[in-house]
């Protein structure tokens, strides 16, 4: 199942807020035109806009529009001022309204063409803001900031190689223009040229050390190519500029929870959601968060909250498709992953699991449905493509083939999935589906132990227990009982309790041979449960006592 938090949302702080012509230029290319009143109070506007003022400048400007002494050109400079007020306060209709009779007015007006394209933008309408920043350009071809800003609104179409191109002309323009290399740092972050992302976000935050989202940029290149600390260290100091920004919050978020460390990322996420009430990406990720946790009926509350704020959200869907499934509720995953589907008929990941839920109510067939279409939606996703393995291996939808298993097992091996690497170490460990091969099959349990998969570190162990491919080496055999053991396996719990009782690889230990049968035992485990009781027999009450308490001391200390 898909569990991975959402990309985060492109942080940008990035466009430039609203260009503001020269009025003083055009004021005196009016043949010497004394200043009125209406001229006074555009001056005012336009200051009133730098200072963030807005309902101040939306007075000013009205009032000047309405003085009834501007000429054509200052009433559309006027228009334009009073459009930059509305499209900060978020009145992006109103600002385009102004926008447009600013361009009716003074068609060449190139500043007009870009503040209109920028509201666009931020009612997601890239290609009309697309359309604007041409016009501006065409008008100027010297205007940087119309290049920066529709790079900006490719980036935000995926189109990065036309991102990169506008910021390489909005620098060539101003070499010293902070805003592109950060822009253009986003952009090779995306396409996964990393080192030259780096190289641009550190000169955006050399031009401007004060620069947030420069600080977030770079902390997100540092995230995707692993480097956790960095980025952290980064989103720290981006949020210490800018305390009041949710996605800051939520970015730091995501890497804790890459991390694995998703009680920080739970933090994360609520400040986030303190900030902005209504930023769906958080309480879905959160609810990931949650879900890795054990707690579902938390996660499933922060994904309704999600899909009440975003009806359309395919991911949030699947996502509680997912908490439902692990909450044994197979019927309402299935619903939820059927919803997704409805929104987002190209989502092999929710067929995928759709596939697992319908596998886990017994409806084979249905679920080599979901596998196969999954898998010619995406045909290199590996956990598609064990689930098929795994149903051809029991012959469950199809009949049984392990030859057919073995192949859909090795697609997803060699991409790296350890569940795979596991199941086909097995089939060369049994014989199914190739002749018996136990140095193959040390290859694969060795590649999905190296990963951290408790299955193949107990068939590890057990290889090394009975020098099958290896020579017999029980400390050997004990070390990968151990690493299994303690990510709470019963079988090689089990396996390490008989390890102490007979002191093979470690000294003889009844103590700690009960801990472990003990542990195993209360996982159901049968076998466990006998020897614990054999073991006993040999043991004093004080030490069965001490055995007892370790075993809830360890549980204590594992519990999530």
């Amino acid at each position: 199942m898909v569990w991975k938090a959402i990309s985060s949302p492109w942080s940008c702080a990035a466009t430039v807020r609203w260009t503001v012509p020269a009025l003083l230029a055009l004021l005196t290319g009016l043949g010497g035109a004394a200043w009125g009143d209406g001229n006074a109070d555009i001056s005012s506007c336009s200051n009133a806009v730098d200072r963030g003022d807005d309902d101040t400048a939306i007075a000013l400007c009205s009032r000047a529009l309405q003085s009834g002494d501007l000429s054509d050109e200052s009433t559309a400079i006027a228009l334009n001022d009073r459009g930059n007020a509305y499209a900060d306060k978020g009145q992006y209709d109103r600002a385009i309204q102004d926008y447009d009779r600013a361009i009716r007015l003074n068609p060449n007006l190139a500043e007009a063409y870009n503040n209109r394209g920028i509201a666009y933008r931020d009612k997601s309408e890239y290609d009309r803001a697309i359309q604007d920043y041409d016009r501006a350009i065409r008008l100027n071809p010297n205007f940087a900031e119309a290049y920066y800003n529709r790079g900006n609104a490719y980036i935000q179409k995926g189109e990065y190689d036309r991102a990169i191109q506008d910021y390489d002309e909005a620098i060539q323009l101003n070499p010293n223009y902070a805003h592109a290399y950060r822009g253009r740092g986003n952009a090779y972050d995306h396409v996964g040229e990393y080192d030259r992302a780096i190289q641009d976000l550190d000169r955006a935050i050399r031009l401007n050390p004060n620069d947030g989202a420069a600080y977030d940029g770079r902390a997100n290149a540092y995230a995707d190519m692993g480097e956790h600390d960095r980025a952290i260290k980064d989103y720290d100091q981006a949020i210490r500029l800018r305390p009041n920004d949710p996605v800051l919050y939520y970015d730091r978020g995501t890497t804790h929870y890459d991390t694995g460390d998703y009680k920080r990322a739970i933090q994360d996420y609520d400040q986030a959601i303190q900030l902005n009430p209504n930023f769906a990406e958080a309480y879905d990720s959160r609810g990931n968060a949650y879900l890795h946790e054990g707690e579902y009926d938390r996660a499933i509350r922060d994904y309704d909250q999600a899909i009440r704020l975003r009806p359309d959200y395919a991911i949030a869907y699947n996502n509680r498709g997912n908490a439902y499934l692990q909450n044994g509720e197979y019927d309402r995953a299935i619903q939820d992953y059927s919803q997704a589907i409805r929104l987002n008929s190209n989502s092999a990941e929710a067929y995928n699991n759709r596939c697992a839920a319908y596998y886990r109510k017994g409806e084979y067939d249905r679920a080599i449905q979901d596998c196969d279409q999954a898998i010619r939606l995406k045909p290199d996703y590996a956990e598609a493509q064990r689930n098929l393995g795994l149903m051809y291996w029991h012959g469950r939808g199809v009949p049984q083939d392990y030859a057919e298993a073995m192949r859909r097992f090795r697609n997803a091996a060699e991409q790296g999935d350890a569940t795979a690497q596991n199941s086909l170490g097995a089939m060369y460990y049994t014989g199914q589906g190739a002749p018996q091969n136990y140095p193959e099959a040390l290859k694969w349990f060795r590649k999905a132990a190296g990963q951290g998969n408790a299955d193949a570190q107990n068939n590890l162990g057990a290889m090394y227990y009975q020098g099958q491919g290896v020579p017999l080496d029980y400390a050997e055999a004990t070390k990968w009982y151990r690493k299994a053991a303690e990510q709470g396996d019963a079988g090689a719990q089990s396996n390490l309790g008989i390890m102490y009782h007979n002191g093979q690889g470690v000294p003889q230990d009844y103590v700690q041979a009960y801990m472990w049968f003990n542990l195993a035992a209360a996982q159901g485990n049968e076998h466990a449960a006998k020897n614990r009781d054999v073991v006993a027999a040999k043991m004093t009450s004080a030490e069965v006592s001490k055995a007892k308490q370790l075993a809830r001391d360890w549980l204590a200390n594992h519990q999530q």
